[in-house]
């Protein structure tokens, strides 16, 4: 009898549990769901869950965090690559490395203004995708979007050919990738803005 009747307390506490997380609208199954739509599915749920209390169920709300993510991750890149600009400019034998980390970081700071130009036209785009400029101003940040990643594989492609030390390429790739597949992931929560209401 006493076994019953804990299960049963464990079992409405559980259901209490479950009818708060949907109350409070923190549904990470939501953004579960939602990040299908995107070609980097894990990478999208471990970055936005943390924003379940922001997104609740908005594909609005998820597309513009999305976007702000991205901002982070670049800013962030865009500031390791300053770093690892200062021991590669102490050796002259290491000049053409210094010239694509200079020119990646001008992608980069490129990609950074051009997701922050996404996020202030995303703060001005309609709630009602019937409205007249609604389809001007998604355009508009598909294109700022699409620009950033452009910036992101201009940055990589930067380094075809380029003599430089196999640990600092590795982070230097994970760290343009990383901002890469999450702009890709922005641009995936972006599309699905028109396919829902």
């Amino acid at each position: 009898m006493s076994l019953s009747l804990t299960l049963l307390s464990i079992f409405l506490l559980m259901l209490v549990m479950v009818e708060l997380r949907s109350a409070s609208g923190d549904d990470p199954n939501f953004i579960r769901a939602s990040c299908h739509r995107t070609l980097y599915q894990a990478l999208c749920f471990t970055s936005l869950s943390p924003y379940a209390a922001t997104i609740q169920s908005s594909h609005r709300q998820m597309a513009h965090a999305a976007l702000s993510v991205g901002v982070g991750k670049a800013q962030s890149s865009s500031a390791a690559m300053s770093n690892m600009m200062v021991g590669l400019s102490k050796d002259t034998s290491k000049r053409a490395a210094v010239g694509a980390v200079r020119d990646c970081m001008e992608n980069m700071a490129n990609s950074i203004d051009e997701l922050q130009q996404a996020i202030a036209e995303d703060e001005h785009l309609p709630s009602n995708s019937r409205a007249t400029d609604f389809g001007e101003k998604m355009s508009n940040i598909q294109t700022w979007v699409s620009a950033a990643l452009t910036e992101d594989d201009t940055c990589m492609d930067g380094f075809r050919g380029i003599a430089m030390d196999v640990d600092l390429m590795a982070q230097m790739r994970i760290s343009v990738l990383g901002v890469a597949h999450l702009t890709s992931n922005a641009l995936a929560l972006i599309n699905a803005l028109n396919e829902t209401p």
